[in-house]
């Protein structure tokens, strides 16, 4: 059964038994939801990101998916099944989205001729959508999250005190 929760003033959805049977937790949901939280506000000096931004815990059935960015809702959903270092470069990542939608460099637009949406980056509508995984990284901006994830999970582990090999 899923349920929502609030827990370190996130939203978190997932299986009851992942957050209260201990027996049986496979992650620890608890100690990842605290270090989210205590990322956020790091990242927040960091980044340009709107005040209402809020982090989801949420399992992603695509194992090659560690989040998501949902620019209506201001909300990054992350999948907290990570080591720590990966898990705030993951954080990290969508925050630059939500930056980059909240700038206004980043927009989706919705083309009615085709009936899908489309991403326009600085003024400029970008045709490619991203269906292979190297056509994805091209993007501008996959390629500007994948180039800042790193420095600022490096600043968020060195102002909580946590080493970088976690």
């Amino acid at each position: 059964m899923r349920a929502r929760h609030r827990l370190y003033g996130m939203d978190v959805l997932a299986p009851d038994y992942l957050f209260y049977n201990k027996a049986y937790q496979v992650y620890d949901f608890d100690k990842m939801a605290r270090l989210l939280a205590s990322a956020v506000p790091i990242l927040r000096k960091e980044l340009d990101v709107p005040l209402s931004f809020r982090v989801m815990m949420k399992p992603i059935r695509a194992k090659s998916i560690a989040g998501l960015y949902d620019s209506d809702e201001e909300m990054a959903i992350i999948d907290p099944r990570r080591c720590v270092f990966p898990l705030l470069g993951t954080l990290a990542h969508e925050m630059v989205h939500a930056e980059q939608y909240y700038q206004g460099r980043l927009q989706a637009v919705y083309e009615k001729k085709k009936k899908n949406w489309l991403h326009q980056w600085d003024g400029e509508l970008i045709a490619n959508k991203g269906k292979t995984l190297n056509s994805y990284l091209k993007q501008p901006w996959e390629i500007e999250a994948y180039e800042r994830q790193d420095i600022l999970a490096i600043i968020v582990c060195e102002e909580l005190g946590i080493d970088v090999g976690q």
